[in-house]
């Protein structure tokens, strides 16, 4: 923080701050000079990490701390000019501006971009000036996959009107705060918020028979409506696609499955093949 000088009376002895004497007044003043030109130096150097900083936590404090801060360094650079200082305190100008209009501002604003977050470490989202966005390493929003893609695995369905759970789910996909079960053929939510859920899935049957197929949540105590879909077999076992795409509002620790049921046929069993199957979901808000 720069010191505040008073302007000393043109006497010899002037006694400084820190108890020694200055000779006279022309030392003194370049004291001060040289004491504020190398803070302006200094903060310049470090202007980046200052603004970057700013981006990372915008909270009130920090905000009151460096308008402080600010202010302090307008003051010394009184004591000095030229192009570099005039170019830093245009710098300094804007950052206060920005300051000033609070953290939802200074999310919203690309004047000090690119930035990212969090400053250090390999896993980081970048924001560049134009607005692009991207994740680099580890980072992202959370998301997982899980599928089968093989020879075909059979769902065997003894009553109609019943739901059965597809469990031939053999691959974990990628993810990030999620967590796959390919023992369980299940899907389970870290974080809470709205999900884009997508199913895709190649399906046949030996018989012309109404199925339903759809994702539901918790082990098949809810169905996620806005996520089933309905499909005819033909006889002769054609393959045909059944997919889904929903957006669904789903809680920390909910686990997402596939489940199918047969809506004609009677009680004799039939049998419903998966030659693939695709579940993946992408967090979209909060």
């Amino acid at each position: 923080m720069t010191e505040q000088y008073q302007s000393p009376p043109l006497r010899l002895p002037i006694v400084g701050k820190d108890g020694k004497v200055i000779p006279t007044w022309r030392d003194w003043f370049a004291k001060v000079v040289h004491s504020t030109v190398t803070k302006v130096i200094v903060l310049e150097e470090n202007m980046d990490n200052a603004e970057q900083a700013l981006f990372l936590v915008p909270t009130e404090s920090k905000m009151g701390d460096l308008l402080k801060r600010i202010e302090d360094l307008e003051n010394a650079l009184q004591f000095v000019s030229g192009p570099k200082d005039s170019s830093l305190l245009k710098r300094l100008d804007s950052l206060e501006s920005l300051i000033s209009g609070g953290p939802r501002e200074i999310m919203q604003n690309a004047a000090l971009a690119p930035w990212r977050c969090p400053a250090v470490g390999p896993d980081y989202l970048r924001i560049l000036a134009n607005g692009d966005t991207y994740f680099v390493g580890g980072a992202g929003l959370p998301f997982g996959e899980i599928y089968y893609h093989g020879a075909g695995t059979s769902l065997a369905m003894a009553a109609q009107d019943t739901w059965y759970q597809f469990v031939g789910f053999d691959t974990a996909g990628e993810s990030n705060l999620t967590t796959i079960s390919v023992a369980n053929s299940d899907i389970t939510i870290q974080k809470t918020g709205k999900y884009l859920v997508s199913l895709n899935s190649s399906i046949w049957s030996a018989t012309a028979i109404d199925w339903v197929i759809g994702v539901f949540k918790n082990n098949g105590a809810t169905a996620l409506d806005m996520a089933c879909t309905s499909v005819t077999t033909i006889a002769g076992a054609k393959a045909l696609n059944a997919s889904v795409t929903a957006i669904v509002a789903l809680t920390e620790g909910d686990t997402i499955e596939v489940w199918a049921e047969r809506i004609t046929g009677a009680g004799v069993l039939k049998t419903l093949t998966f030659g693939h199957a695709i579940l993946n979901i992408t967090m979209i808000g909060g």
